[in-house]
């Protein structure tokens, strides 16, 4: 058999196995939509537990003493932050503090203030966080019952 029609042979066959294995990839991402759409969703307090569950594993990895893993740990905290996102009307406000806490997470890192100081400077970033959620908060009524950032793991 000469080259070419081995070649003409083999074409049909190579288009037929990726035109299967697109449609079966094309099955399984239609599937695998319908199954995460089916799962129930999480209640905001299965959130806030979760959220706090994870910010305890934070505290069990990270030291809060140890100024050499503040970013580290701050970075684990605001992943712990993030599983509340869902249940926030104002998800700007954590961004902000997530920000915050990192920015200072790098200072105490670098030296720049000790781990009794950063834990102040967070403590003041929360409650300036929480005050600007209440001012919205009063600012609009009827905002359902949204989690808090004050709510969110230290």
């Amino acid at each position: 058999m000469s080259r070419t029609s081995r070649s003409a042979e083999t074409e049909p066959t190579r288009l037929g196995r990726m035109l299967d294995s697109l449609f079966i990839l094309t099955i399984g991402i239609i599937l695998g939509g319908c199954t995460s759409a089916d799962k129930p969703q999480a209640t905001p307090e299965q959130l806030r537990n979760q959220s706090l569950a994870a910010a305890r594993e934070c505290d069990l990895a990270y030291p809060p003493a140890d100024r050499k893993v503040a970013v580290a740990r701050a970075k684990c905290h605001t992943a712990a932050w993030e599983i509340m996102r869902p249940t926030m009307v104002d998800p700007d406000i954590l961004d902000g503090l997530i920000a915050r806490r990192i920015a200072i997470a790098q200072q105490v890192e670098r030296g720049e203030l000790t781990v009794s100081q950063g834990n102040e400077a967070i403590a003041k970033a929360r409650s300036e966080a929480a005050a600007e959620e209440q001012r919205r908060t009063a600012s609009t009524p009827a905002r359902g019952s949204a989690q808090s950032v004050s709510s969110t793991p230290q």
